[in-house]
């Protein structure tokens, strides 16, 4: 594949004003604008023909203004997908009540029932959107340095940010940063040399994240290769969704959450005496806190345990040769979180020695109805974590006859194929059509597995079982069209194709701001809905990325609704965008 050139595009911008602002300008009566004719208009529309009342040209641009909000309509765009485009509240406007528009020279001001909205179209390279997205995560986002999403106080104001709030999936979220950044930093190596300023930002920000998935393979004391979800400090809110333990010590003590009070656990206390990583203290102590001022979540799933030990993988690789020390702990912690599987019995055990709820990787479990279909993800999940040790330790013994086991005698090598078969007679056994059953945060730990297995196997019957159990599970994975998804699948399976065009459209319409705001599809009438058999629906085709929800990777792209995905009131991370377009550079999709 030749690499995609991603020329410079412009983005969206918008500034809203209260109507009696003084840095608003005067509408002229010129301004109501006349309702335009759109009888021959050539293109399917936003909203409705009849529902545009005020239009305004500036040069070639044809400007429309509607009750369901604003259509931008350039008959010489250089892309098909820049022709027609929507603005709609709450990430555009403030509301879609447009009732006047005003061209100037760095956009169109728009006045709504709300508000009036300056909008503008200044361009930037995709390295500078890169750039841009990261500076607000860093700034508005990170959390102990894990980057998974932050909420505010008052809607749409960064400033307002909340200074806690832990994810559950904060060890995978930040994981998928990490991968992004150490590949930014490996490009910046090779392109500008070690030294450069950007070299050294990158690293900085990279180790920051690494060590901030470390933490989490320690911050328990258990001391037996245990992985947490996540961790917060004692002056953070204790959530009420899960398990959580305060060290003190050498013991950890329950908390009181509503699955403590009904497991009858609250003030349990296990034993947390483990030497715990001095060089990962700085993390804590430099806003003031100790270990005994930490809590932290267990009940681990699989989702933390693919996507650390991907991360840990081209931390090797890319760091490792320059960094002895470090290269030794990355491999240490593999290794912990590896034989803890192996000694569990191909689970991971929490603190009571049973397996945690998600993560299983052990045969009762496929036989289970639920582990019927998970079998075809967890079993290429173990056999990637036993291939990543191996590769990133050199030694073999008791990993690789696992692996052998595993994928030869028990059949693990021959499940990943039986993947869309299985979702589909679940299915149809929940009178489901399969995109209803469909767990989109599993296409990241089925990319990141069968992707491993595929970039480290040299066996080629074995090499084979998984491209083709990878191939089977593009089926879903393709309604997506996310590059990084796309990329991995390229290394992987050479010679296999994706849409470029969709590639390109990916990145040039993407968002320079990941707050959350709403994107309105029920004024929309250039897009088919379709109703599935429980009343699901979903949209006719994948929306640009400037008009279609923000959040991670874990939401069905084509979902049908007026998404907010957490509204003006939470900033997710830049992982989405950073970690596909410096894995795009690093492997050679991008040009730079």
């Amino acid at each position: 594949m030749k690499k995609i050139l991603l020329k410079p595009h412009f983005v969206r911008k918008s500034t809203h004003y209260a109507p009696d602002d003084p840095r608003v300008p005067q509408f002229p009566a010129s301004a109501q604008c006349p309702v335009p004719d759109l009888s021959d208009f050539p293109l399917p529309l936003p909203s409705k023909k009849a529902d545009y009342t005020c239009c305004a040209k500036a040069g070639n641009i044809l400007w429309l203004g509607a009750e369901t909000g604003l259509t931008r309509y350039d008959p010489d765009a250089e892309y098909d997908f820049d022709r027609v485009l929507y603005f709609s509240a709450d990430r555009d406007l403030k509301d879609n009540c447009v009732s006047a528009l005003l061209p100037c020279e760095t956009g169109i001001w728009v006045k709504t029932e709300q508000a009036v909205t300056l909008i503008e179209l200044p361009v930037m390279s995709a390295e500078e959107v890169s750039d841009t997205l990261l500076r607000e995560t860093l700034k508005y986002v990170a959390r102990h340095s894990m980057v998974s999403h932050k909420y505010l106080a008052k809607a749409g104001e960064h400033d307002s940010i909340l200074p806690y709030g832990s994810c559950d999936n904060d060890g995978g979220f930040t994981s998928g940063f990490c991968l992004g950044e150490l590949f930014r930093y490996a490009v910046m190596r090779e392109e500008k040399g070690k030294d450069a300023p950007e070299t050294q930002d990158a690293l900085k920000v990279a180790r920051r994240a690494l060590d901030a998935c470390l933490l989490l393979m320690y911050i328990h004391g258990r001391g037996d290769g245990f992985v947490a979800r996540t961790y917060s400090t004692a002056d953070e809110p204790l959530p009420d969704d899960g398990l959580f333990f305060r060290r003190h010590g050498d013991k950890a003590t329950c908390l009181d959450t509503t699955e403590s009070r009904e497991r009858g656990i609250v003030g349990l206390e296990i034993d947390c005496g483990a030497p715990f990583p001095e060089r990962l203290k700085y993390l804590f102590e430099e806003d003031g806190y100790t270990l005994d001022d930490i809590y932290y979540k267990c009940d681990t799933s699989s989702d933390e345990i693919t996507l650390h030990l991907l991360n840990l993988l081209f931390a090797h690789k890319i760091l490792g040769e320059e960094d002895k020390e470090l290269d030794d702990f990355i491999i240490q912690s593999a290794k912990n979180i590896v034989n803890h599987i192996l000694d569990s019995g191909l689970t991971l055990r929490d603190y009571s020695g049973e397996p945690t709820t998600w993560a299983r990787w052990d045969e009762p479990y496929f036989t289970k109805e639920i582990g019927w279909v998970d079998a075809a993800l967890n079993s290429a999940e173990m056999l990637f974590y036993l291939k990543m040790v191996m590769e990133i330790s050199g030694e073999k013994g008791k990993w690789q006859e696992e692996y052998d086991r595993l994928a030869g005698e028990r059949g693990y090598a021959d499940l990943p194929a039986k993947h869309y078969d299985r979702l589909y007679q679940q299915s149809m056994r929940d009178d489901m059509d399969p995109p209803e059953e469909i767990m989109y945060g599993d296409h990241w730990l089925a990319t990141a597995s069968l992707f491993g297995l595929c970039y480290l196997e040299k066996d080629e019957e074995l090499l084979a079982k998984y491209r083709a159990g990878y191939k089977t599970w593009r089926t879903s994975i393709e309604r997506e069209h996310d590059p990084a998804l796309d990329f991995l699948y390229l290394v992987a399976c050479p010679g296999e194709e994706i849409d470029e065009q969709r590639v390109i459209e990916w990145f040039t319409r993407a968002n320079i701001s990941r707050l959350a705001a709403g994107v309105s599809l029920k004024g929309r009438h250039d897009i088919p809905v379709k109703t599935l058999r429980q009343g699901y629906r979903e949209i006719s085709t994948l929306l640009p990325q400037d008009e279609k929800f923000i959040s991670k990777y874990d939401r069905n792209p084509v979902e049908y609704k007026n998404y907010d995905s957490g509204g003006l009131m939470c900033i997710e991370s830049c992982y989405v965008y950073t970690l596909s377009y410096w894995m795009g550079r690093y492997f050679g999709f991008i040009g730079g």
